[in-house]
């Protein structure tokens, strides 16, 4: 696992727990430039995961302004959208662009046929072919015919078997649904949420280390919540 990618999720992570208005109550612009310098990392370190789940973050904060401040959201996102496309008109902007090297790897990497891009897809095709109902184990590591998934559901799947493997995955989703129609914790909602990603395009166990903490905590204070009622 790349250090880059650690560097840029980490930041990513940093960057969500600062969206929470009680860190630097007192001082909001501390807690902006700190936000500003987190998102000048993410966007210079090279990690396209993270530069991926920032918009994924972008888009599930607008989701909920829409979903309490309708009009608002609108005129924030209309806004925006008009700027950046005004911004991504000047040259200066798009050779400027070109310079933060995340930016540029996603860019190069926007097409379908790119080589990332297929080699992701022959991995998934490869490893969707050899699925069985009982575990697999991490064979795919030792034998050169497998491709490294990528995708650490596709891997669950594979390596628990269907039978057990589609019972964690379908408990995963049902847990990450009812995430996103909660607003209990939002930066722990938007910690699952946002780093789903890496979890689809990257090593495994590792890129999916802070989505399984936010559903680990995520459980523990429903636990706590339950017992309290009680």
């Amino acid at each position: 696992f790349f250090k880059y990618q650690i560097i840029g999720n980490i930041s990513l992570l940093s960057f969500i727990i600062l969206s929470s208005k009680e860190i630097f109550q007192s001082n909001k612009i501390i807690r902006i430039l700190l936000q500003i310098f987190l998102f000048v990392i993410i966007i210079s370190v090279g990690s396209r995961q993270s530069l991926l789940g920032f918009i994924v973050l972008t888009l599930i904060i607008l989701i909920d302004k829409f979903r309490t401040k309708p009009f608002k959201a609108f005129v924030i996102s209309t806004v925006s959208g008009f700027i950046i496309f005004i911004l991504s008109k000047v040259e200066f902007i798009q050779n400027l662009f070109f310079q933060f090297e995340t930016i540029n790897r996603l860019i190069s990497n926007s097409q379908i046929d790119s080589s990332s891009n297929i080699y992701r897809i022959q991995s998934a095709k490869t490893l969707i072919n050899n699925f069985s109902l009982m575990p697999n184990g991490f064979s795919y590591n030792t034998d050169p015919y497998f491709l490294e998934p990528h995708n650490f559901f596709l891997e669950t799947l594979y390596v628990k078997g269907l039978l057990l493997g589609g019972i964690i995955v379908l408990t995963l989703v049902l847990i990450t649904t009812s995430v996103f129609f909660s607003d209990e914790n939002k930066v722990l909602k938007y910690m699952i949420l946002v780093f789903i990603v890496p979890s689809m395009v990257s090593y495994g166990i590792h890129a999916a280390r802070f989505y399984l903490l936010g559903i680990l905590v995520f459980l523990m204070l429903k636990s706590v919540s339950i017992n309290l009622n009680n």
